[in-house]
């Protein structure tokens, strides 16, 4: 388990998660119909900074091959109102 703690690590983080969603329609949706990396990137990128205190990142190795958060189920159920204000 190797835990991500650079900017430019957590990017590739971000980049990773995103190619894992391209197929899925929500996503497309969200970007008026076509898979947009930017606009998935910055959903992304505003989900995760509402958790970024209370979860852990970690990646397979130095290189980031695989990754993943691990969070505590319900995290965002006193603030969902304000993250969701936030995103927009």
């Amino acid at each position: 388990m190797y835990p991500i703690s650079s900017f430019e690590e957590y990017n590739t983080f971000l980049d990773n998660c995103m190619e894992s969603l391209r197929e899925i329609p929500l996503y497309s949706y969200l970007s008026q119909g076509t898979f947009n990396e930017g606009i998935v990137k910055t959903v992304l990128g505003s989900s995760y900074k509402a958790l970024a205190d209370n979860a852990v990142v970690y990646a397979d190795s130095k290189e980031l091959n695989a990754c993943a958060m691990w969070a505590p189920s319900g995290i965002l159920a006193g603030s969902i109102k304000g993250f969701i204000n936030e995103l927009f």
